[in-house]
């Protein structure tokens, strides 16, 4: 089964693209950093959602922050009590009624010497989690206030690193504001943090990261079972007419020699029989007298 969740501490993590969990490659732990990296699959186009969850209760409420090619892009926070409960985060919101949602794109380059808003972390999508105290009303009256969207990076063509992706926001959609959460952070401590490395499947595969895909069977190496033709099939029932013959052959001289064999065994006792009847002549009886010389010569 494929491993598609990364985990930490009390902390599970994942991304979704088109409603299903993406398979990770290469997952690293760094217990002194305490982080948890690996590589996933892009696809340009293509939407995603962070997700987070709480596999067992904690001590504080967790706070998720969502890092975009190093630029914050949300959170999302989670009660300490809440186990097993995933919260998602697929949008970043730009107005109290408006989202741009998370989506990949690809990589904008350029062959000056700088790329204009380049980001050194582009290619990840990184997760804090950290403690905090949730609230729904704030200690205090505060402004709204909305995320501006990053700059879109542009990346010089000498130094894209076998890059080919970054994150775009889609098209802005409507989506009012359901409910405010208010949260102190207890500690600037982070945690858990959680790195997801995209590139194109294309690129993992060319690395070795990821294994490469069956190679589908040609049309010369799939063929169907050989079919018998209508002259295979007479020959098939000649054949077997054939064999008939000689069996039913074989069957009558055995059967003719079993008779004549009988016929002579009757012979043979009728012959004792009559042998067996026959009387032996018997001579009378002569006896000895005196003086007589028998020739024992």
């Amino acid at each position: 089964m494929a491993n598609t969740r990364l985990t930490q501490g009390l902390v599970q993590v994942w991304i979704q693209v088109d409603g299903k969990p993406v398979e990770l490659y290469d997952v690293t732990h760094d217990q002194v950093k305490r982080e948890t990296t690996c590589w996933i699959a892009s696809e340009v186009g293509k939407k995603f959602a962070v997700w987070c969850m709480l596999t067992r209760k904690a001590h504080h409420d967790r706070l998720f922050s969502i890092h975009l090619d190093g630029y914050p892009a949300g959170e999302r926070s989670c009660r300490k009590g809440l186990v097993n409960v995933p919260v998602e985060r697929s949008y970043l919101r730009v107005s109290k009624s408006t989202v741009r949602p998370y989506s990949f794109g690809s990589l904008i380059l350029t062959d000056g010497e700088s790329g204009e808003g380049q980001s050194r972390d582009i290619g990840n999508i990184k997760v804090v989690a950290s403690e905090c105290t949730m609230r729904d009303h704030p200690l205090c009256p505060q402004p709204e206030r909305y995320s501006k969207l990053p700059p879109i990076g542009v990346v010089n063509e000498r130094s894209k690193k076998a890059l080919q992706h970054q994150v775009e926001y889609g098209a802005a959609e409507q989506l009012p504001r359901s409910k405010s959460i208010y949260y102190n952070k207890l500690k600037n401590d982070e945690l858990e943090i959680f790195i997801f490395r995209y590139r194109s499947l294309a690129m993992l595969q060319a690395n070795g990261i990821a294994p490469l895909e069956p190679m589908p069977l040609t049309s010369q190496q799939v063929l169907p079972p050989p079919q018998p033709s209508s002259s295979t099939c007479k020959r098939k029932v000649s054949t077997i007419k054939q064999e008939e013959e000689i069996n039913g052959e074989i069957a009558g001289r055995e059967k003719e020699l079993v008779l004549e064999l009988e016929k002579i065994r009757a012979q043979k006792r009728a012959r004792r029989d009559s042998a067996g009847r026959q009387t032996v002549k018997q001579e009378p009886p002569r006896f000895f007298v005196p003086g007589e010389v028998i020739d024992l010569t």
